[in-house]
């Protein structure tokens, strides 16, 4: 499944939770892929938004958004 197809299977469940999105990869990088990944979550109307990444890839500099080393990933870093 190459990201567009990935975007299109996921966009209409992300953009109608109500309570809670939910999306976990294996790794991810603010790249184009990623950037649209990011702002669907922030779009989507869930009361608690989620980005769970597996694995950050070292080349991400500066280091990515949704986690840092410092403190655990949650829905407030997904604010648009």
């Amino acid at each position: 499944m190459d990201s567009g197809e990935f975007y299109a299977a996921i966009a209409p469940a992300i953009l109608a939770a109500r309570r809670r999105a939910y999306l976990q990869v294996m790794t991810f990088e603010l790249d184009r892929v990623g950037a649209r990944l990011w702002q669907l979550l922030a779009r989507s109307p869930a009361a608690c938004k989620i980005l769970c990444v597996d694995a950050l890839p070292a080349s991400s500099n500066p280091p990515c958004p949704t986690a840092t080393p410092s403190r655990r990933p949650h829905a407030a870093a997904l604010s648009p």
